[in-house]
């Protein structure tokens, strides 16, 4: 279930964080800004970046998840109030890092406000998809903006983030983030996230009772070209030879000429296919007839 809790939110907050420290930023650089703290990806930026050592500031419009906030790791919590309308192409370093998933002015404001080669990841665009900003920033304290892409990401990365998660997020952590909700809730959540007043990442029982146990997987033998041979030659109705083949699948022009001239029977030939799937192996074999 920790994984359904967790879910692609925390999964992008931790490709953040990897971002993070792949440009450098480390807890003795500064503190770190996560914007919309209150979310998925926010609540569990922070409760990693805490966890890393480092100091977190939370920006967050509901200021009376405060103290939960604090718990998760946040040593300041910030009305984004104070990042949401156009500033300072400018403005004064504060941060050596930052989560953003707001985009627009906020983002614009949070670009402004990092440090000296700090480096900001995007990930989401809840206030706006624009980006009001100069070249400022980047060009007069060499800041980096990364951007957080979770649907295409190599799978070395996705596996190392999810290592991560399992050994820098605490448990107790995504437990106080984490609500189970029955099916019959769910239009009750749904309202009450667009009316601007989400729950904690919801799990749904629902589908959790309907979850198959892990089964072990069982090995079937491969048969051997022989023993597939001998069982083409018994399940056709008309005696025939089996042409062999070419790599490709075709009937090679050779095995053509031997069922030509051995066979018994009408001119036939046997194409065989064979399906072989890397780790998980099938094995499925077909005879058609050729013409």
């Amino acid at each position: 279930m920790n994984a359904m809790a967790i879910g692609t939110a925390g999964y992008t907050a931790m490709l953040c964080v990897l971002a993070l420290e792949q440009h450098g930023v480390r807890p003795d650089r500064g503190p770190v800004l996560v914007t919309g703290a209150a979310g998925g990806v926010g609540t569990i930026a922070i409760a990693v970046l805490a966890k890393l050592g480092f100091d977190v500031t939370a920006s967050t419009g509901r200021l009376e998840e405060a103290a939960f906030l604090q718990k998760l790791g946040a040593s300041q919590v910030i009305d984004r109030a104070t990042l949401a309308s156009a500033g300072e192409m400018l403005g004064e370093e504060k941060w050596a890092g930052a989560i953003d998933t707001v985009g627009s002015a906020t983002l614009a404001n949070v670009c402004a406000a990092t440090r000296y080669r700090g480096t900001v990841t995007a990930c989401g665009l809840a206030q706006g998809l624009d980006f009001p900003t100069s070249v400022l920033p980047f060009i007069l304290r060499n800041i980096t903006l990364c951007g957080i892409d979770s649907v295409m990401a190599p799978y070395e990365l996705r596996a190392e983030a999810w290592q991560r998660l399992a050994r820098d997020l605490d448990v107790k952590k995504l437990d106080a983030v984490t609500q189970v909700l029955g099916l019959d809730q769910a239009i009750a959540t749904a309202n009450d996230v667009l009316s601007g007043n989400p729950p904690t990442q919801e799990v749904n029982q629902w589908l959790l009772n309907r979850i198959p146990p892990r089964t072990a997987p069982t090995s079937r033998p491969i048969p051997s070209r022989r023993s597939i041979e001998s069982s083409a030659l018994r399940n056709s109705s008309t005696p025939c030879c089996v042409a062999s083949q070419e790599k490709d699948g075709n009937v090679s022009a050779a095995g053509a000429a031997r069922c030509s001239t051995n066979c018994s029977g009408p001119r036939q030939a046997w194409r065989e296919t064979c399906g072989l799937r890397s780790k998980r192996i099938t094995f499925g074999c077909q005879f058609y007839q050729l013409a």
